[in-house]
């Protein structure tokens, strides 16, 4: 049965009224506490919290508190009349980049229904009607808004509430009366550059074209053929620089709305495929590779286009952010296949840090890969991973590939736990034993799995364990195997036989540590003979030329370590010990 597993959360509460928020789970107690520390100097209204959540192998968990403190008082110390305050001031506000984020997340439901963008909500009198016709779906979303708001700052949900619902009624308003006045009309034959010229020197020249795009857009069903439709509007874009602008930054808007939700990924990137495929083709998309994406959607090959040019920057921002969010949700990539997802996640990675930049951070590609990765190390995925595996070689060898394609060092901490008790298993040291392979491929074969080890990203002292572990293996199956000791009794003159073994050690057959050590510590051995020597000057049966053994023997002594004095680092005094792995 599996053991406990342990992470630790960090809590806020930012104000007497306010309720205890959940900042961070790190797996690093050290950092929770930093982090919880570090939280309490930002303001003296601050209360932090960090627990230790314990995961039992009975499935309950254990919390435990180890570290609250903070200013912020629990009784009645406010005045209960003061004013409110939130973050959008005047309707204006409720049209800003981060409002419209907000938007989208508290009307999911009917945006998703009615296949429309919060621009296109805001920007029609018609859709505003029908959301004041859908019962209590405006009244629920201010309420799960204000309780957001008021917990941040320590305000009465009821007071957030009436706040917010004035200015939401007041932007109702201001949007019917600018549809009855003829502000939010409908672009002549859907050309936006047209309506652009002839409002750019309004001072509401970006309102009243987003007003036109919304209109243009209200008979375009499917979100394929609405982000097909507003980059239409951008096929003839003007020379004037001001009008270019207006018409890019409208439509950038709402082809980032399109992008940024989950729902639409299917109807956007098309109908076939898995998660995997689709998030290939973002990924294309977001480099602006549009030689890539033949068979892809209109829209998006258009779209690619556009950021080829680097244009759309919302837009842009809002795709990178889709791919992070994709991969960190839970959804293979490769439903059947782990192995193929595997390589998959290893190439995707390949590709999107091409496109890290102002849209894309270094930092946002590597978290997303990591907790992508750490899917990866559970015992169900490595179990479903090998589960094709004929012996345990090839079971250790699949498991040093998926190292080669995973992200994150302790993912890769990990996974190195599951390679351990595979090289030191009982079976692993009786299958390379029954091998139908010489003495020396057998021994060849530990040591080439010793230098994937040493080769791989594990962390240092993983690495170290690991070569420590393939160097035990070596010397238990050398010493069944007595390969070392048949060398030193052939009946060979004495500088043939040590040179067999450097050769054993300078080749690779013998694993870096004990195993190689001690064919260096039999060479020493014989070349302190005083028959050592008389090897070279009157050869023997099988002796090649002594000249060229002679340079043989100088070529082995360098690559394996042993002095002039047929001495090799670590022979002189007590034998070592062969290491051991726990």
């Amino acid at each position: 049965m599996a053991g406990n597993q342990v992470h630790y959360e960090v809590y806020l509460k930012k104000g007497p009224k306010a309720g205890w928020a959940l900042v961070e789970a790190l797996d690093d107690r050290k950092k929770a506490l930093d982090m919880g520390k570090g939280l309490l100097e930002e303001s003296e209204k601050y209360s932090v919290r960090v627990t230790k959540e314990t995961f039992k192998a009975d499935g309950d968990f254990l919390t435990i508190t180890l570290f609250e403190q903070g200013y912020a008082s629990d009784g009645k110390d406010e005045d209960e009349d003061k004013e409110v305050e939130i973050p959008c001031f005047k309707t204006s506000d409720l049209y800003s980049i981060h409002a419209r984020a907000t938007i989208a997340k508290a009307l999911e439901g009917a945006l998703s229904r009615w296949m429309i963008t919060p621009s296109e909500l805001m920007h029609s009198p018609e859709w505003v009607e029908k959301l004041e016709l859908a019962g209590t779906e405006l009244q629920h979303a201010v309420q799960k808004v204000s309780i957001i708001q008021s917990g941040e700052r320590g305000d009465s949900v009821q007071k957030v509430v009436k706040k917010l619902n004035e200015l939401v009624f007041a932007a109702i308003e201001q949007v019917h009366a600018d549809g009855n006045r003829g502000v939010l009309g409908k672009s002549a034959k859907g050309d936006i550059v047209a309506f652009a010229t002839k409002v750019a020197a309004k001072g509401d020249a970006g309102y009243r074209l987003r007003g036109a795009v919304a209109e243009d857009l209200k008979s375009v069903s499917g979100w394929s053929k609405k982000l097909a439709a507003a980059l239409d509007m951008l096929s003839a874009l003007p020379e004037d620089e001001a009008v270019r602008t207006l018409c890019l930054e409208a439509v950038d808007d709402f082809a980032a709305e399109i992008l940024s939700s989950p729902a639409k990924t299917k109807d956007l990137f098309g109908p076939d495929g898995d998660l995997g495929d689709w998030l290939t083709l973002m990924i294309e998309t977001f480099l602006g590779a549009a030689h890539n994406m033949e068979t892809a959607p209109k829209g998006v090959r258009v779209l690619s286009g556009h950021f080829a040019k680097d244009r759309l920057p919302c837009t842009r921002t809002a795709l990178g952010e889709r791919i992070l969010q994709e991969l960190m949700h839970g959804v293979r990539l490769r439903e059947a296949d782990l192995r193929a997802e595997v390589k998959l996640v290893r190439k995707l990675a390949s590709r999107i840090i091409l496109g890290q930049g102002p849209h894309l951070s270094v930092d946002q590609i590597q978290e997303a890969f990591t907790r992508r990765s750490r899917r990866f190390v559970t015992p169900e995925a490595i179990t479903e991973y090998g589960e094709d595996a004929q012996t345990p070689i090839e079971r250790i060898c699949l498991l040093f590939d998926m190292e080669e394609n995973i992200v994150g060092t302790e993912n890769r901490r990990a996974l190195s736990g599951f390679i351990m008790p595979l090289v030191s298993a009982a079976n692993t040291e009786t299958y390379i034993l029954e091998l139908k392979e010489s003495s020396v491929r057998k021994l060849q074969r530990v040591a080439q799995m010793q230098k994937r080890a040493d080769e791989s990203n594990f962390p240092p002292d993983q690495k170290r364990a690991l070569k420590d572990a393939f160097d035990l293996l070596a010397v238990k199956v050398e010493e069944r195997l007595g390969l070392l000791q048949a060398i030193e009794r052939q009946p060979l003159t004495t500088a043939e036989r040590t040179l067999a073994l450097l050769r054993l050690v300078a080749r690779g057959v013998l694993t870096e540590g004990e195993c190689a050590m001690r064919a260096k510590r039999i060479a020493a051995k014989l070349m302190r003979d005083p028959a050592f020597m008389e090897g070279f000057v009157k050869g023997g049966a099988n002796a090649g030329d002594p000249k060229a053994m002679l340079m043989e023997l100088k070529s082995l002594m360098s690559a394996t370590g042993l002095n002039r004095f047929g001495v090799a680092d670590g022979a002189q005094g007590e034998k070592p010990k062969a290491k051991t792995v726990n």
